[in-house]
């Protein structure tokens, strides 16, 4: 009994200690895969609330992760140079695989150079987030009809003819029939405007009688 007392009263000591090394690394800085970080306040037993310096997303972790870098960034744009991921968040598993696919591909799309139809289309900063995206394409038009059917697709310029942004304000999801109508339909006046701007304007000759 004598060193069960004794064996607690190591344990608690060890504890004690931990929790004020962890205390101590306030306001220090230290290096993850994902870049560097700052402890800036501390969070009960050997758990920390960790800042990175350049993105601002704010974490709690164990002392440990902090000595062997294993913080992660969920602000660190990984997709195509501006998507992440954010902080989790309830999603069923089948939507989110489908809403990642969805997201993943409207990044590509604006961020390649020889995607020429998509130079000057630009993604919300709101909609770099995976998160945020989920969270908003709730509200779009057509939602369930895209979780429940096959053939949705997410369009940015039926709504607001010309539209050149992704964004919860201008997006709804339309058939992919209707997609590619519209598409059509934009190229076919597209090429019409073009050869009105190359027609020559014709000058009436007026013969003037004296």
């Amino acid at each position: 009994e004598t060193m069960n007392t004794e064996k607690l009263g190591r344990g608690h000591v060890g504890k004690k200690r931990k929790e004020e090394r962890a205390k101590e690394l306030i306001g220090t800085l230290h290096q993850s895969k994902d870049g560097e970080l700052e402890v800036i306040g501390y969070e009960g037993n050997t758990r920390v609330l960790v800042r990175f310096i350049e993105t601002g997303y704010r974490t709690t972790v164990s002392m440990r992760a902090i000595t062997t870098g294993e913080v992660h960034d969920r602000y660190k744009p990984t997709i195509f140079g501006i998507g992440y991921v954010d902080d989790k968040f309830p999603i069923e598993t089948e939507i989110r695989k489908k809403a990642y696919n969805v997201w993943h591909a409207m990044l590509k799309r604006c961020t390649d150079p020889n995607n020429h139809n998509y130079n000057d289309v630009t993604v919300d900063p709101r909609w770099h987030s995976f998160k945020n995206f989920c969270e908003d394409i709730r509200e779009l038009k057509g939602y369930d009809r895209w979780v429940n059917e096959k053939g949705y697709a997410l369009d940015k310029d039926i709504k607001v003819k010309g539209n050149r942004t992704y964004s919860k304000e201008f997006c709804k999801f339309v058939t992919v029939g209707e997609n590619a109508i519209d598409a059509v339909s934009r190229k076919m006046e597209k090429r019409w405007l073009e050869k009105q701007a190359q027609r020559k304007p014709v000058y009436q000759s007026s013969s003037v009688t004296w």
